[in-house]
């Protein structure tokens, strides 16, 4: 594709290439070590020194080489390594790339970046630091300003038909990914915009039944109350297309109690744009109004059977 790699992704390819189980960390047996892998959480060096050296690049690779660079961001990498990435993974030459690895590993790998705090190395700068001194990828303008780029490149423009057909695996993984994403949503990042986007991509009615609860607030009010505040309507968009939200829902309940969370109703959902102010309560009036026949003004946006007939004999 004509990509040029830093030093430092070159390194964080070989890594995940040749040691995809631990690129830059031992895997540990202790129990916390075997806690965080039960979480979802990758094996992440927190200063140089403690890093693995990279492996030999012998015998055949343990991963296809299109999914490298995405297996390289999920697996924790420090930030040199995380921001030669996303310099190649966030132009628009990287769809080849993604189009030749599992589809759903673009977003697993930035879902990942996301919740996961980056590892130390020398580029790592104080002022990008949180309280406690910890750097994510977020929260660092430089590397902001890339993932919003890759969030342009693999999100922006497809509806990702992989969700529905996930396997328990992938589904156990998107599962420890939302919960993960909700406690840095609501404990790390206080609203953050970007970790929003992120996290309401799990309330797509395709995505496994938990990640839609926690998206809706069952069990925490608190998530969907500051989602509603993180994404208005007027100046947000979303990760997904917006037809990828507006999918049947087969988990009512859930959808119910986050509508009585936000306080919207399905009578809400004809009304003009403005009186519905967040995409959490319009997307909430809207289902509401599909489940009882009632006039949605996001009905629109999402194709109708005849016209989806008409597409199919194209």
């Amino acid at each position: 594709a004509g990509l040029t790699l830093t030093p430092e992704a070159e390194d964080a390819m070989v890594r995940a290439a040749f040691r995809p189980s631990a690129p830059w960390s031992a895997v540990r047996g202790d129990a916390s070590s075997r806690v965080a892998r039960a979480s979802g959480k990758a094996p992440s060096a927190t200063s140089a020194s403690r890093a693995l050296p990279v492996p030999q690049a012998v015998g055949p690779s343990g991963l296809a080489f299109a999914s490298v660079p995405f297996w390289a961001l999920l697996a924790g990498p420090p930030r040199a390594a995380a921001l030669g990435l996303l310099q190649v993974l966030s132009k628009t030459e990287a769809r080849d790339i993604a189009m030749a690895a599992p589809p759903w590993m673009p977003f697993l790998a930035f879902a990942s970046l996301i919740a996961t705090p980056l590892g130390f190395d020398a580029s790592c700068r104080a002022e990008d630091a949180d309280v406690d001194g910890v750097h994510w990828a977020w929260k660092d303008q430089e590397l902001r300003e890339l993932l919003q780029s890759y969030v342009e490149v693999h999100f922006s423009h497809a509806q990702p038909g992989w969700i529905a057909g996930a396997g328990d695996w992938l589904c156990e993984a998107l599962r420890g990914l939302c919960d993960r994403l909700s406690r840095v949503f609501v404990e790390e990042s206080f609203g953050d915009v970007l970790v929003a986007k992120t996290l309401w991509a799990f309330a797509a009615p395709n995505m496994p039944v938990e990640c839609r609860a926690v998206c809706w607030g069952k069990d925490e009010p608190a998530v969907l109350l500051l989602l509603s505040r993180s994404l208005p309507r007027d100046d947000s968009q979303l990760l997904w297309p917006l037809e990828t939200y507006l999918e049947p829902v087969d988990d009512a309940p859930h959808m119910r109690h986050g509508a009585e969370v936000l306080g919207v109703s399905a009578g809400d959902a004809a009304t003009a744009e403005s009186s519905l102010r967040s995409w959490p309560k319009q997307l909430a009036a809207h289902h509401l109004a599909v489940d009882k026949g009632l006039p949605s003004a996001l009905s629109a946006a999402r194709p109708s059977a005849a016209d989806a007939v008409n597409l199919n004999a194209l």
